[in-house]
């Protein structure tokens, strides 16, 4: 988008959120929610998307993370597209969104699981260290 933007006005933008400016983000939100929602019937029996939704928070937290400490992998994806249409355009979008969601995802599991880990054993210290204070008492 940004390269076809410098083809048009000879300006380049290097703004990562002008896609959310746009009447195309909003179209494209909307569509995405819709057609999730009109699978949420066939959605219930789907062990996938609810295995998946168990990181969507950890993916939120960590793909700012990782769009920031590896400009190196949008450059390489940007040079094998080089902008001139509108279709190389998307491709780059799909390809450097999915990438990062990869690898969101791979750096969220092994967290959620060691997450989930130490606030059970936080938990049960916390709750024998309760119990002996009732017992003392």
């Amino acid at each position: 988008m940004q390269k076809i933007m410098y083809s048009i006005n000879g300006v380049w933008i290097d703004n990562r959120f002008l896609w959310l400016e746009s009447f195309l983000c909003y179209f494209s939100s909307c569509s995405i929610f819709c057609f999730w929602y009109s699978l949420r019937k066939n959605l219930k029996e789907n062990k996938i998307i609810f295995w998946l939704g168990k990181y969507t928070f950890y993916i939120y937290l960590f793909h700012i993370l990782i769009i920031n400490m590896t400009p190196s992998i949008k450059e390489k994806i940007n040079s094998w597209h080089l902008g001139e249409n509108f279709i190389s355009t998307i491709f780059y979008y799909v390809e450097y969104g999915a990438l990062i969601f990869l690898l969101s995802l791979i750096i969220s599991i092994p967290f959620e699981k060691i997450y989930h880990l130490l606030i059970t054993k936080i938990g049960k210290i916390l709750f024998l260290i309760k119990s002996k204070k009732q017992y003392n008492k």
